[in-house]
């Protein structure tokens, strides 16, 4: 061994904590967490629309389950380009009747950019709520933004949206929930 070299056991850990470091205590949000909160912020949520261009198979049947356990109807809408996104939106809202659009993915490209813009300027005038994967989306006027850091959900709320969508912040206190208001 060279005398400058680090042992392996010490530089893995020194990885591994720079890692903690880098990447902060955040931690993934699943599926069922989401809708819960949903449905704890909209009383009569009953159906949900999700829209991602990148959404695998195995989330969708996920996302599927996890509605039905929760008594919720849940449509997945997966446009393949900025074009098919008003004709899906309006299947949704018409067809489908849902009451709130989840964007699952914050790696999602078409929904956080074209997709986002055109489903800000129509879900407010028909009374729909987004919820969005990206803190920047939440503050460029989306419904919520539902993230989880050192194991306690913190969900950020528009204000004036949650009003339009009939939605409002829970009265009763719960430890593992903090809810921001906006």
């Amino acid at each position: 061994m060279k005398r400058n070299s680090v042992p392996a056991t010490i530089r893995n850990a020194i990885l591994f904590i720079t890692f903690l470091t880098v990447t902060g205590t955040a931690q993934t949000v699943t599926y069922g967490q989401q809708i819960s909160i949903l449905k704890s912020l909209k009383a009569d949520l009953h159906v949900i629309g999700v829209m991602a261009g990148n959404i695998s198979e195995s989330d969708i049947v996920s996302v599927s389950r996890t509605a039905k356990q929760q008594g919720l109807e849940v449509f997945v809408a997966r446009p393949k380009d900025g074009r098919e996104i008003p004709e899906l939106y309006k299947k949704l809202i018409r067809d489908k009747k849902v009451q709130i659009i989840l964007i699952p993915n914050a790696d999602d490209n078409l929904m956080s950019q074209i997709g986002y813009e055109y489903l800000k300027e129509n879900a407010i005038l028909d009374k729909i709520g987004i919820c969005v994967p990206d803190i920047d989306l939440f503050n460029q006027g989306a419904f919520c933004f539902i993230t989880k850091e050192d194991g306690k959900f913190m969900v950020y709320v528009n204000g004036k949206i949650s009003s339009f969508v009939g939605a409002a912040v829970p009265k009763e206190e719960n430890s593992s929930i903090t809810y921001v208001v906006r």
